[in-house]
């Protein structure tokens, strides 16, 4: 029985390190390699969730275009990103040089959960180790 606790420790911290990875390989990646531009945003929606114990919970969506540098006009739709901002703001991001649709916005968002995954992996670790 004690190796089942391990085992699911270990798996905990598995799945942690790799959000980790993931999140941070976003943040990080198209900071250095992607480019910046100023995006307008052009539709904003917000919508209770339904069945959250407090009732409370929200939704949000913001679609935003931005102009990529040979000139196109490209839109991208953020969840859960930009939520103070209005349709007419302007909010900047990154995007794939090679693939413009490939875009993440400019806030630390990705980086404060990826910090948050690696703390879960560390603890996990220390957890499966006895530190």
């Amino acid at each position: 029985m004690r190796y089942v606790g391990k085992v699911l420790v270990g798996l905990v911290m598995l799945c942690c390190a790799a959000g980790a990875f993931l999140w941070g390989w976003d943040f990080f990646a198209l900071r250095f390699t992607g480019v910046h531009a100023t995006a307008q945003v052009v539709g904003a929606s917000r919508s209770r969730m339904v069945g959250v114990q407090s009732g409370n919970s929200y939704h949000s969506t913001r679609t935003v275009s931005y102009v990529t540098a040979d000139g196109s006009v490209m839109t991208h739709t953020f969840d859960s990103e930009f939520p103070e901002t209005q349709v007419g703001d302007t909010v900047g991001v990154f995007y794939n040089p090679t693939k413009p649709a490939e875009v993440i916005s400019d806030t630390w968002t990705h980086l404060y959960f990826a910090s948050l995954m690696s703390i879960g992996a560390l603890a996990a670790l220390g957890m499966l180790f006895g530190l």
